[in-house]
C-alpha cells in the first residue's frame, strides 16, 4: 500500500515539475526585458525548488503504517503447537 501512495506521489511531483517548466517558458518567451527575465526565471527556479524540496521531506515523512492502520498488517505466522 505504501507503494501505492508513493506512485500518487511521483505522479504529483512529475506533475508539478512539468507545470514549472510551462512557467518558466512563457517567463522566458514572453518577456519584454532580458535582464528582468533572468531575475524572474532565477526567483521562481530558486522558489520552486524550495517549496519542493519542503514538499518532499513533509511527504516521506508521513508515518502512512501509523496514519492507515490497514497498511500494518500483520503477516501470518502459524502457532507452535506447543
Amino acid at each position: 500500500m505504501q507503494a501505492i501512495f508513493n506512485f500518487i506521489y511521483l505522479i504529483v511531483f512529475l506533475s508539478y515539475i512539468l507545470l514549472s517548466m510551462f512557467i518558466i517558458y512563457h517567463l522566458v518567451r514572453y518577456s519584454g526585458n532580458r535582464s528582468v527575465m533572468a531575475f524572474t526565471v532565477t526567483f521562481f527556479l530558486i522558489g520552486t525548488a524550495c517549496l519542493l524540496f519542503a514538499n518532499a521531506l513533509l511527504f516521506f515523512s508521513i508515518p502512512f503504517d501509523q496514519f492507515i492502520p490497514a497498511l500494518n498488517m500483520p503477516t501470518y505466522s502459524p502457532k507452535a503447537p506447543f
